[in-house]
């Protein structure tokens, strides 16, 4: 029987079945196998499971350069952070050293380091990658106070938000600036801010926290903070009101996703007891989920809420944290109500093993073809 045959062989729902529980580096290997099997990964429903998918089984990989050349990137398991899966030397020449500033659906984006308005899309779990127009409306050196990166599934576009004194947007599917009046209260704050933040993403919009009293563009909220979040569907800046049970200075906590829902964790940092709450918002408003007890007594809470990033569910239900600070891995067992393990891990971001890229060079492509026209 030719290969042709035998690959034909397989009805096409038990074949989506098992493609889909791949991870990606062998769904690549597979496109070759015939024009059937690289016509069914290629679709966007097929690149959306995966996405679901490496979601679900928690498929996250952290992207980290300690220890690396200075054109590499190591990628580690984050449930056995000591074992590195793979190292990879960064595909485009002239980004060496690249600052990551944010992540997701598989796409990391990056910084030049030595030019202010030069900016990369990549995705290491295929090596795409692709450097984005430079943006003519930024003047001067300077960093983006805020940054992050979301999907319009309406467009099938995919847009990174830099934040500087005013705000821009570039869809990567037609690679051009767009700039938007920024929120007064941006305005009033942000010239005095010189390092960029990493939003918060859930569903169609990507969340930061403002601090007034302290100048500061991050994901911690206080009584003095303000939540604002970028709509990827009218591509505004907004004012998400404060939840009410922020009432106190003596509160902190920071903004993440817990299973797709906005959501906070923090509490009281001047009591006695060493647990947190957790709160996620749906349409009706925000609900207590869960208490994160016994925070570990090396750090006090303050330093605990504020050096801590939550990464991800696992399957069994713990919960990973990288911190307390950038170069440890916590992970806390609901069941027994307590961190269970710390590990030693410097992460620069974090990205799902995904399919993902945006179709940018097919998009110049037409629009290149019109002009010519």
């Amino acid at each position: 029987m030719s290969k042709k045959k035998s690959t034909n062989s397989v009805p096409c729902d038990i074949l989506v079945c098992i493609l889909t529980r791949l991870p990606v580096k062998s769904l690549l290997g597979f496109q070759s196998v015939s024009t059937s099997w690289n016509a069914i990964i290629s679709t966007y429903e097929f690149k959306k499971t995966i996405l679901d998918q490496s979601n679900t089984l928690g498929r996250v990989k952290c992207l980290s350069s300690q220890g690396c050349s200075w054109d590499e990137f190591k990628f580690i398991n984050l449930e056995y952070p000591n074992v590195t899966i793979e190292g990879q030397e960064f595909p485009l020449k002239g980004f060496e050293n690249a600052n990551v500033l944010c992540s997701y659906n598989g796409l990391v984006l990056l910084k030049n380091p030595r030019a202010y308005k030069k900016f990369v899309l990549w995705n290491p779990s295929t090596r795409q990658c692709q450097e984005l127009a430079s943006c003519s409306y930024v003047k001067k050196y300077v960093f983006p106070r805020a940054c992050g990166l979301c999907y319009d599934s309406t467009t099938d576009d995919y847009k990174v938000i830099l934040i500087y004194n005013s705000f821009y947007v570039v869809c990567s599917n037609g690679n051009y600036w767009r700039k938007q009046t920024n929120l007064p209260i941006l305005k009033q704050v942000l010239p005095t801010i010189e390092q960029w933040a990493e939003g918060v993403n859930v569903e169609d919009c990507v969340y930061w926290s403002l601090h007034r009293k302290l100048r500061k563009f991050d994901l911690n909220v206080s009584k003095n903070s303000t939540i604002i979040y970028f709509d990827v569907k009218s591509d505004e800046l907004n004012i998400l009101p404060k939840p009410n049970f922020i009432c106190s200075n003596d509160e902190w906590f920071r903004l993440t996703n817990v299973k797709d829902c906005l959501s906070l964790y923090g509490g009281m940092t001047s009591s006695d007891n060493f647990d947190l709450d957790i709160w996620t918002m749906d349409v009706d408003g925000w609900k207590w989920l869960m208490k994160l007890c016994n925070v570990p007594t090396i750090c006090c809470k303050h330093y605990f809420i504020t050096h801590t990033k939550f990464l991800c569910c696992k399957e069994n239900g713990e919960l990973i944290f990288v911190g307390p600070g950038h170069q440890n891995v916590s992970i806390y067992n609901p069941k027994q109500q307590q961190f269970v393990k710390k590990e030693y891990l410097y992460c620069d971001a974090t990205c799902l093993d995904s399919l993902c890229f945006p179709k940018i060079n097919v998009m110049m492509n037409k629009r290149n073809k019109r002009k010519r026209k």
